[in-house]
């Protein structure tokens, strides 16, 4: 008995000094407890985020809901005055009579066509654009002494009296640039792109390039673009006053349906009025 009694307080006094491990589950809810969430928060819905454009997007398209729904009732309101009709009819008596009244002649295809455009305002627009121009390519220009700016000196020279614009002050410009392009600008600045020259060839091919960019000036076709967009931008004004039309969108029907066909009339006439300078 006396030997039991002792190996039961040595027992006791080891665990004591060392505390038993806990078991598997017990070290495992001991770990895991501590680090777990409360319920309320696992329960609690976050908010959703959207993205940038698609709360611009939706930004957007409400506030074209609202103009829409705006402009709807000032034309309903405008459509139920008495006097609605007179009005229309008034308002497209006065656009039809200064649409007729604008229209020439273009020369040499003798085409009809719109013009509000005089030419001093044309000449105007020129001189910014040929301001434009130099700053972006005023440093890759060749000098007049280069050989290809003497090559497209001689081509112009050949072709400006069969033109009819001797009176402009005409000026050369060779961009060093691999771009395959030419342009004349009104007022008589011709910028040719050192890529194109290869293309054409010789001087027969750049006569060709060049009567078609001069026959441009020749047609005044800077000015007629500029008459057509403002009586197709004030459409699209009107549209977006009267029936909420996006006007991005009103100006991106319009450039189908109106500018690319007059564009391919006005390329098919400088290939015209080109050739004949040519063949002059």
């Amino acid at each position: 008995m006396q030997s039991f009694l002792r190996a039961f307080r040595t027992a006791s006094a080891y665990s004591t000094a060392y505390p038993r491990l806990p078991s598997n589950a017990n070290a495992h809810r001991a770990f895991v407890s501590p680090l777990r969430r409360p319920q309320s928060i696992l329960k609690t819905a976050l908010p959703r985020t959207r993205g940038f454009h698609q709360t611009s997007y939706t930004a957007r398209q409400a506030f074209n809901y609202q103009r829409f729904n705006a402009s709807r009732n000032v034309f309903q309101r405008w459509a139920a005055r008495p006097t609605f009709y007179y009005e229309v009819g008034g308002i497209g008596a006065v656009g039809g009579g200064v649409y007729v009244a604008n229209l020439e002649e273009v020369p040499v295809s003798h085409r009809r066509r719109f013009n509000v455009v005089s030419p001093a305002t044309e000449a105007e627009t020129g001189k910014q654009m040929y301001q434009q121009t130099m700053q972006e390519f005023g440093n890759r220009l060749l000098p007049p002494s280069h050989p290809k700016s003497r090559m497209v000196q001689r081509v112009l020279d050949r072709l400006i009296p069969h033109s009819g614009l001797d009176g402009e002050e005409w000026e050369v410009h060779v961009i060093e640039d691999p771009m395959k392009n030419a342009f004349v600008i009104p007022g008589g600045k011709v910028f040719v792109f050192s890529g194109i020259l290869d293309v054409c060839k010789g001087d027969d091919g750049l006569a060709a390039v060049l009567g078609h960019e001069i026959a441009h000036n020749v047609a005044h076709h800077a000015a007629e673009r500029m008459s057509s967009s403002f009586i197709l931008m004030g459409i699209a004004l009107i549209g977006s006053a009267i029936i909420g039309l996006d006007f991005g969108f009103g100006r991106m029907i319009i450039d189908f349906a109106f500018l690319r066909p007059g564009s391919r009339a006005q390329e098919q006439e400088a290939d015209y009025i080109g050739l004949l300078m040519m063949a002059e």
